[in-house]
């Protein structure tokens, strides 16, 4: 009998790691801090993804043109966080394989349609995914906000996303104020802006001077709105 005990007991020094596994078992992976709360956003430029008219000659040809000439693309093919300084920006990380993000895009239009651009800016970065799907995806389930593509992850990784969807809340000021984990939804975003909102203006700050009027993807969301129709 003793025998079998000691073959079942636990070492002490195993005890603290294992009730820290239980004790992370029973939290919510989507409430967990992050170490990106309160921190500036990571800085990017990253390339637009394309409305589902897309010029005659390829991407390829088009970068290929662009690095022989020496010089960068056009202003309008890129979007770089640092234009969106003032505003509030719903920076959401998603796929078009992915079903959760699915499931949390109504809440993604209603924000696009809710809040003035001047005001508050849904902007999605294409993870591990190929532009004429996510083009596809847009056409399919609808939102003109503006996506970027991230082909080689490395904003990805920069913010610390492991999957989609992810969510970071960044304020005027330019630091990130919430990151979510997993689908949001439309009480989560609304309260989350709402309350960046009210901190712009207690901090008197107003959209970059520089900035272009934020440009969207007006063909993807007719092409869904006539989908709709029919």
């Amino acid at each position: 009998m003793k025998k079998n005990l000691a073959a079942w007991a636990i070492p002490a020094a195993a005890i603290p790691a294992l009730l820290l596994l239980a004790f992370g078992l029973t939290r919510n992976p989507q409430t967990l801090p992050s170490a990106m709360i309160g921190r500036e956003a990571p800085p990017f430029v990253l390339e637009r993804m394309a409305s589902p008219d897309v010029p005659a000659a390829s991407r390829d040809d088009r970068e290929e043109t662009v690095t022989e000439a020496g010089s960068t693309p056009a202003p309008a093919d890129m979007l770089a966080l640092r234009d969106l300084r003032g505003r509030v920006v719903v920076l959401n990380f998603w796929a078009s394989w992915c079903i959760p993000c699915r499931a949390e895009h109504p809440a993604l239009v209603r924000a696009s349609e809710t809040y003035s651009t001047d005001d508050a800016v849904v902007l999605g970065v294409l993870y591990q995914d190929t532009e004429p799907n996510g083009i596809r995806f847009m056409q399919e389930f609808g939102g003109d906000w503006p996506s970027v593509l991230d082909p080689s992850s490395r904003t990805a990784m920069d913010y610390g996303v492991y999957g989609v969807p992810e969510t970071f809340f960044i304020g005027a000021d330019g630091r990130i104020a919430n990151k979510n984990v997993g689908p949001v939804n439309w009480a989560m975003v609304s309260q989350t802006v709402d309350s960046l909102l009210m901190e712009r203006a207690a901090l008197g700050l107003d959209p970059s001077p520089d900035a272009e009027p934020l440009e969207t993807m007006p063909e993807a969301q007719n092409d869904a709105s006539e989908k709709t129709e029919r």
